[in-house]
């Protein structure tokens, strides 16, 4: 699915935020265009499956948080899918895409087995 969201202001972290538009394709940015700079290279709606007038607001994509030890009632180092997959849905709810695991200080086999869960969950694609 493609989806166009016109009428923003696209924060990519590189300063001012013109009046544009962002085509969101299978959850992410694909394409955006500054309107206030030349509207002809602006995508178009045609290419869309859907648009959506985003009324001038900012569209800011997924947040980092790169320093997480859980989430949602979950605790990194419990070590089972289900409190890191808990953790993970808990934090994208939240707007947050991408997270970096912060270990506390655990016993090793702990430590070990957490980090072989995310490289098994991760080669599953499940995140």
């Amino acid at each position: 699915m493609r989806l166009l969201v016109r009428n923003v202001r696209p924060v990519d972290g590189r300063g001012e935020s013109p009046l544009g538009c962002v085509a969101v394709e299978d959850g992410r940015f694909a394409d955006a265009a500054a309107f206030a700079a030349d509207p002809a290279k602006a995508p178009q709606p045609a290419a869309a499956t859907a648009t959506v007038d985003g009324g001038g607001a900012l569209l800011v994509p997924g947040f980092v948080d790169i320093h997480v030890h859980g989430g949602g009632g979950y605790d990194l180092c419990d070590g089972t899918e289900e409190a890191l997959l808990g953790m993970c849905e808990a934090h994208l709810a939240h707007g947050t895409t991408t997270i970096y695991p912060t270990f506390v200080s655990e016993e090793r086999e702990t430590l070990a087995r957490t980090m072989a869960l995310f490289r098994t969950l991760r080669q599953r694609g499940r995140f």
